[in-house]
């Protein structure tokens, strides 16, 4: 499920298209469209779109904006592919998990190169570079959460979690490092 249909099947349609009315009248159409992928919009409108959301479900829900993305990461995923995910990921060791996403985080983010820096038992670093700086918010809330996503499915607890940022020029390099361990039996 996109994150646009996710919203929409969320909060409702008349939420998402309050939010749609804060960008430009000539750039509301292109998010009336199905979206699937970063590539056919601009960053810069998309996440004016989300900021509006996440707005809006505060004003509705009382829901806050770390709450927003994280529930916007971990369900539009939907329950079918959190399962697959889940299953084929029990397979693996968690850093055999984390070296497997690279493909995946690589077509997520339609700018920018994604490699695995460090992938040790119990901890990882993950760097999204050459990314231009429009998508640097987006991409502060959003890789820290994609990395918890793949450790959380792979059936471990993030213990402790750090992004940083470094400023090259037109571009950004993120890091996040992460230590984990098993989940624990409830």
């Amino acid at each position: 499920m996109t994150g646009k249909a996710w919203i929409i099947k969320t909060y409702g349609k008349e939420l998402f298209e309050r939010a749609i009315g804060t960008l430009p009248r000539e750039d509301q159409a292109m998010f009336r469209m199905e979206l699937v992928g970063t590539s056919w919009y601009p960053i810069r409108d998309w996440t004016r779109v989300l900021d509006a959301v996440r707005a809006e479900v505060r004003a509705a829900t009382g829901e806050d904006a770390k709450t927003f993305d994280r529930r916007l990461m971990f369900e539009s995923i939907g329950t079918t592919m959190n399962s697959v995910f889940r299953i084929a990921f029990a397979l693996l060791s968690p850093m055999m998990a984390v070296a497997k996403v690279t493909p995946y985080f690589q077509k997520v983010y339609s700018h920018g190169l994604y490699a695995v820096v460090e992938n040790e038992p119990g901890r990882c670093r993950v760097r999204l570079s050459e990314v231009p700086h429009a998508m640097a918010d987006e991409v502060l809330r959003a890789f820290p959460l994609a990395t918890s996503w793949v450790l959380d499915i792979a059936g471990q607890d993030v213990t402790k979690m750090s992004c940083t940022r470094k400023t090259e020029g037109l571009t950004s390099t993120f890091e996040v490092a992460a230590i984990y361990e098993p989940k624990r039996k409830r």
